[in-house]
């Protein structure tokens, strides 16, 4: 080591930062490690407490932060976070000072003044999900602690139309979509019509994971026979944990009542057509009546002949009288 030391020191090389961290930082890791098997070098004075989860937003930056207690004169001096569900070691994501360490989204440091270590995740996404170790290295030894990291991502404003869209009619049938984009985790649509009716399981909801691995969503509802009295839905976005995240309301439009096409029934159109062919049969008889005029007298051949003989008799009576 001397030795070495001298050559590179006659040759007047001096190491830089960034060597030295290529140097370092893998040495860290071995040390690290090795410690974490041996948990009986580790100081039970000094603990480090971290919050069982942590809940990011999709694309904001996330703080992770857990506490060293314990002990007295308490510093620490190196610093290492692990992703847990990265492989069976899992894989490390920061080293205390060391900057644009896997990509430059993470970052790890030591705040002394409140006793805290921490993690930073820039611009969360969702595959940043899942258990992180950290392992500290203190003034009175190394310390350790694991946490939970839950991503979220909120969902857009819901769109609803219905199909048909327009002119819509009594006893029609009639789908409804509702659709929402960019959430996480995989959330439902919920469907209600004006009296808060829950129409959810009537409906068929199509979640489509996107490349960042966040859903969008869609929802259809079909309702078989609307009415022009109860033409309010709306259809509601919830979150994974149950949480309402937006609504959007849809009023079907009917067809304005003087524009409407009555719909009669065969009962109603039988009674029509008597009506009307009886009313026909009546004006029909009535002119015909009005063209025939009076009714005439009618003789018959035995009606003459009685006549004929009530004439002679009288003429029979007339000369018997003289």
């Amino acid at each position: 080591m001397i030795g070495w030391k001298e050559t590179q020191h006659t040759q007047g090389y001096s190491m830089t930062e960034d060597m030295a961290a290529a140097v370092l930082l893998p040495l860290l890791l071995l040390v690290c490690s090795a410690n974490l098997e041996r948990t009986a070098s580790f100081d039970d004075t000094v603990k480090l407490e971290c919050p069982p989860v942590n809940r990011g937003v999709y694309g904001q930056d996330t703080w992770i932060r857990c506490s060293v207690r314990g002990g007295s004169g308490r510093y620490v001096s190196r610093l290492v976070w692990k992703r847990l569900d990265s492989g069976t070691h899992g894989s490390t994501v920061s080293f205390f000072g060391v900057k644009d360490w896997n990509g430059g989204r993470f970052e790890s440091g030591w705040d002394k003044v409140n006793m805290e270590v921490w993690l930073l995740v820039r611009n969360t996404q969702d595959a940043d999900e899942g258990r992180y170790k950290c392992l500290a290295m203190t003034d009175q030894g190394y310390v350790e602690s694991s946490t939970s990291l839950k991503v979220t991502a909120r969902y857009t404003e819901p769109t609803v139309w219905s199909v048909p869209e327009r002119n819509i009619v009594d006893d029609m049938e009639v789908t409804m979509f509702c659709q929402t984009h960019g959430g996480y985790p995989r959330g439902t649509i919920h469907w209600f019509d004006q009296y808060g009716t829950n129409w959810t399981r009537s409906a068929k909801m199509e979640a489509q994971e996107t490349k960042d691995k966040r859903f969008d969503l869609t929802s259809e509802f079909t309702v078989w026979r609307v009415s022009s009295g109860s033409p309010g839905y709306r259809c509601r976005v919830v979150s994974s944990d149950g949480g309402r995240e937006g609504e959007a309301e849809l009023h079907l439009m009917f067809r304005d009542p003087e524009k409407s096409v009555q719909r009669w029934s065969n009962n109603s159109i039988v009674a029509v057509i008597v009506v009307v062919g009886s009313l026909a049969t009546g004006v029909l008889l009535l002119v015909l009546l009005q063209r025939r005029g009076p009714p005439r007298k009618v003789h018959t051949e035995e009606e003459d002949i009685r006549n004929e003989e009530e004439g002679a008799e009288k003429e029979e009576e007339e000369s018997t009288a003289c």
